[in-house]
């Protein structure tokens, strides 16, 4: 085996570690992910049943109302 070539395995053995260890790091970060979602999701359902306990339940109003402009643009272009 030539210097090259020995260079060149050493070099792919290097980026293969490389790969493997963000590959590691990148299933640990889905991981922590998944776990801080679940326990977001829980206590969202928590803290909604609580509030629906108390207040019953809360829905939007589907009505969209419009809020009147009073600002002296929108009153001087009424008056033209």
């Amino acid at each position: 085996m030539t210097e090259i070539e020995k260079a060149l395995l050493d070099a792919l053995e290097s980026l293969q570690s490389e790969h493997e260890q963000q590959l590691s790091s990148f299933a640990e970060t889905l991981q922590s992910m998944r776990i801080e979602h679940a326990k977001g999701s829980k206590l969202w359902a928590e803290a909604a049943a609580t509030l629906q306990g108390q207040y019953g339940v809360v829905r939007r109003n589907p009505r969209n109302f419009r809020q009147p402009s009073s600002s002296p643009a929108t009153s001087a272009s009424r008056s033209m």
